[in-house]
């Protein structure tokens, strides 16, 4: 007999906390929400506009097309808006060299909202068992919110460093006395003389 496993309705896809391959056990990803980072192009014509003149009224209906845009090509992506969207700007495009003047008459804005899976993602069990151990031995909060970029520091020309210098064979006898070990036990002779193992007795003597 053969077994026809009956279809969910609507077009439904059945999400099951088990892998079809590997037979573990994997738990969903919650999130409270993720910040996303974006950005808007505006002509400069309508920067700083006055309030209540058309220029305003076509900087609004710019900003406001271009945010649903971003918003529905996210649902499609899986994603749903969670709270109100932030607009920041005017800023001026990135070049590729300090001093460079922007190749392009538009401004930029930059918009900041938080979004969260529709449908949460697994991960197998293991895996974040491993994760939030080490997040534990390293002081990482996983629940705290994620940056959508990462500040970069200033460059400089010359990099000091005022620590006093490093002392290899300080640094090295530290490290023994924290693992238990003896220097002497470490030294090995000449080339052409048998190893000695810890004890004083030659390797070859202890074989036989």
């Amino acid at each position: 007999m053969k077994i026809i496993p009956r279809a969910l309705p609507g077009g439904q896809r059945r999400r099951l906390p088990w892998s079809d391959t590997a037979r573990g056990l994997r738990v969903p990803l919650l999130s409270d929400g993720d910040l996303h980072e974006g950005y808007i192009e505006v002509p400069k014509r309508l920067v700083r506009a006055p309030e209540h003149s058309n220029a305003a009224l076509e900087f609004n209906r710019l900003v406001g097309e271009r945010l649903q845009s971003w918003i529905d090509w996210k649902a499609k992506k899986g994603w749903e808006i969670v709270g109100v969207p932030k607009v920041s700007g005017p800023c001026d495009p990135p070049v590729e060299r300090t001093g460079m003047e922007p190749q392009t008459e538009d401004k930029w804005y930059w918009v900041k909202a938080r979004f969260r899976r529709v449908i949460p993602q697994f991960v197998l069990l293991d895996d974040f068992l491993e994760i939030r151990d080490q997040a534990i031995r390293y002081g990482v909060d996983l629940n705290a919110p994620k940056p959508a970029s990462t500040p970069l520091p200033e460059s400089v020309d010359e990099i000091t460093d005022s620590d006093p210098p490093h002392d290899p064979l300080k640094f090295a006898e530290e490290r023994r006395q924290r693992l238990g070990l003896k220097r002497k036990d470490l030294l090995i002779g000449k080339v052409d003389e048998p190893l000695s193992l810890p004890g004083g007795a030659p390797d070859e003597e202890r074989r036989n």
